[in-house]
């Protein structure tokens, strides 16, 4: 099975994208991001702590209603997931969570108008 990724730079900008198979590789098996470090050909080794990702069904199997098998997923690295969750529980600011969604929708918005 292929999806399309899309890699964005920590600022947000988008810097490349493709198709990558995953195998039988899920989401909810956890399996997914491992799938895409090992055989995305787009970026060269060493790209994971620099880039957000963006996982895509493919355009042509959006016509089905019946078939959606990721939507959109994004991935993070690692250490920014761990400034979040250090920041989130050292704070009971509720607007930590606001933030990260902000950061999501941008990334989304972004990828949207890049492809369109």
């Amino acid at each position: 099975m292929e999806v399309q990724v899309d890699f964005y730079k920590l600022t947000g900008k988008w810097y490349a994208g493709g198709r990558v198979e995953i195998g039988d590789a899920r989401l909810w098996k956890g399996d997914l991001y491992a799938a895409i470090i090992k055989n995305q050909r787009i970026l060269k080794p060493g790209w994971e702590d620099h880039f957000i990702v963006v996982v895509n069904d493919l355009p042509e199997l959006d016509a089905d209603p019946n078939y959606h098998e990721f939507f959109k997923v994004i991935f993070f690295p690692k250490w920014v997931k761990k400034i979040f969750r250090n920041v989130y529980y050292e704070s009971e600011n509720q607007n930590l969570v606001k933030m990260i969604d902000d950061l999501v929708t941008a990334v989304n918005e972004n990828a949207r108008r890049e492809q369109a």
